[in-house]
Formats: C-alpha cells, structure tokens, sequence
C-alpha cells in the first residue's frame, strides 16, 4: 500500500504531530509498505528540513511562514506542488495529519484526485486559539474544522472525549485511533537514582512531579508555579518554547532540562513520583501513557484518568499566581494533585519501588477508559 501523508508540522519542530508521523512511517516502513511525506519546510533564513526520513521514505517540503502570536511554528503553505506530488505519488491513501492550512489543501487536492483521506484530529485550533487570546478566531475555527473533517471520508480521534467533543461541533464520520506506548522505553527499570538526588537538591525528600511537552501558551504551565513554590515537591519541567524564559522567571525554583528525547526521556518518566498535564486542551494521551510502563502517576483532565486509580482528574481552573492551597481558592488538579499526594496512600507503592506486585495491582494496561 502507498500511503501519503499531509503533515501539518514536522521536524526539525519537537511535538505531537511530528512525532505521530514519524511513528506511523517506520510502522509503514516496518510493515512493507510505502510512504511519502508532504510537510513545511523551516522559514526562510533557517536549515532546511530533512527531505528522507526513515530508512526510505521521501518528504516533499511546501514553504512555511511566521504568524503573528504563533511566533515559534511554522504555518505551512499551500502551493500547486502539493496537488502535483499527490497526484505523481498516485496514493491509495492520503494521511492528513492534524490537518488545517496545508492538511486542508491536501483534503481538498485528494477529492480532485478522487482519493481516499483520513484526518486525524490531534490539535484543538479553537483552544489553541483561546491560548494566544484569539476568541473570536477560536470560535471560527470550530465552524472551518468541521468544514475540513467533513471533506474527509473519515476522522480519527485519540480518546473518548476527543470523539463527544468532536461529535458535538458536527464532525461527522469519527472513529477512535488511541495511542501506544514503547514499553520496552518507558520502563520503571530506568529509575535513576542519581537523577532523583539531583532533582531533591535543597529539598528534603521531596515529592518528584514532572510535566512533559512544548513550552506555549496553550500548555498553561505556568498554572504549576504554586507546586513549584511548595517545599515539599521538586517540579521537573522537560521541554522548550517560546514560553521557557518566561517560566524559568515565574518558577525559579523549578528544575528546567530542555528539550529531551529517547533513552534521557525514558530515564525521566521512571524517576518521577507524578506526571501532571497543566492545560485544558490536550486532544493526545500520548505524554501522558508514556508514563504509565514508567510506573508514574498522573494528575490531569478529566475522562482520561480515573480518580485514585491513575491519577487525579478535575477542572483546569487556577489562578496561576497563587504559592499556597489559601491563596488559591480554585486551585486546579495541577495544585490539588500534589498538595495531596505526599499524603495519599495510593502513592506509597511508588515511593517504595517498584517490583512485580506493586504494578500489577494497579493494572497498567486498563487504566484508561475505552
């Protein structure tokens, strides 16, 4: 089978969307079957992008440019070369991926061709749009994504509640595409103790949270900054964006590591005590499964973990000044989840080890609902 795929973002860019293509073309590449990718280059002025990934397959670059606000992602550009590569590759499929400007060209380019195309839905534009104080954009952009899914013949979601909400803003055709986990990676057995002493530094056997993921707007790290303040926890925040010197300003007392990937990635999720996800518009599980072969706990969304079991679920509301639970009145589960977990019985096992028994009883593989 020849697949293409439209890649709203792609390397040398750090995030979801990148990663998800580079999964699904060594899956392709594994499998016997052929890819080819379509992408935006870097902006003018900067190193390309690769133009082969894998061990085989080809990435065509269209020209990207900066927006306004968006200051760190390149927006690609639609150009008459996306409709000739699709129609020279001849696919018999056409993988939009997070599709909006140039995923919109290619959905539309592939009914012209008479060509199958799926869209996976993994980046809320409305909430990102929120984010970067865009409301009124926010609200358009539910009415041009419905638009776009609609030329599709079918949209793929990560999660349940990807699906309802989808669902309810008219997207038709959806099914679920939930996401995996390398568990020979993302192991409890890459606990480095040397990395947790490091991390405790100054701080007495403190409980180790973490946040993994781009450092922007529409991630609202800066709702941690009153976990950051507690004596009691050490806040490890892996990743790097336009937000970063901001955060590391606000947050002084934050352990920051910059961009991580593979084994170094690995060794993080298995010395931490807590993943906590800070934003309210996550569409992916993906940061957050990596953590559950990595035996680490989880504070974040609703629906997406079960309250005591995998985590702590609750509102993404905070005021993101707040350095105490008092001064916090509408503390999110971003402060609440660690305020309370030195003291939760569900986190004794962790901080014990992490053997056989331990992470069999907290069932692993069924944590997230269907």
């Amino acid at each position: 089978m020849r697949v293409a795929i439209v890649a709203e973002s792609f390397l040398p860019q750090c995030n979801g969307v990148v990663n998800s293509v580079l999964r699904v073309v060594e899956h392709l590449e594994k499998t016997g079957h052929e890819a080819v990718v379509v992408a935006p280059d870097t902006p003018r002025g900067q190193a390309s992008a690769p133009t082969l990934v894998g061990r085989r397959t080809p990435v065509h670059l269209v020209p990207s440019v900066m927006v306004p606000k968006v200051t760190s992602l390149p927006i690609g550009v639609p150009t008459p070369s996306l409709y000739r590569t699709l129609r020279d590759v001849d696919p018999d499929v056409v993988h939009l991926a997070s599709p909006f400007v140039i995923g919109a060209a290619g959905a539309v380019a592939a009914r012209r061709l008479d060509l199958p195309s799926v869209a996976v839905f993994q980046t809320d534009v409305a909430g990102f749009a929120e984010s970067y104080g865009l409301a009124v954009t926010s609200r358009l952009a539910w009415r041009y994504t419905r638009r776009l899914h609609e030329m599709c013949d079918r949209t793929l979601a990560p999660s349940t509640e990807t699906l309802k909400t989808l669902a309810a803003h008219g997207v038709p055709r959806l099914h679920r595409w939930g996401r995996g986990v390398d568990v020979e990676q993302f192991d409890p057995a890459h606990v480095d103790p040397g990395l947790r002493a490091d991390w405790s530094t100054g701080r007495r056997e403190p409980l180790l949270v973490g946040f993994v993921g781009r450092l922007a707007p529409e991630k609202h790290v800066e709702r941690l900054a009153s976990v950051a303040d507690d004596p009691s926890v050490r806040l490890v925040i892996v990743g790097d964006g336009p937000e970063r010197a901001r955060l590391e300003a606000l947050m002084p007392h934050a352990v920051f590591t910059g961009e991580l990937r593979g084994a170094e990635l690995a060794r993080v999720y298995a010395s931490l005590d807590v993943f906590v996800h800070a934003g309210s518009t996550r569409r992916s599980v993906r940061p957050s499964r990596r953590r559950w072969p990595a035996a680490c706990r989880w504070s974040g969304r609703t629906r997406v973990v079960r309250a005591t079991w995998s985590g702590i679920a609750g509102p993404a509301t905070c005021c993101p000044r707040a350095s105490s639970r008092s001064g916090c009145p509408r503390f999110s589960t971003s402060c609440a989840t660690v305020a309370c977990a030195p003291n939760s019985a569900a986190l004794d096992w962790r901080r014990s080890g992490r053997g056989p028994g331990p992470r069999s009883a907290h069932s692993w593989s069924i944590i997230i609902e269907p």
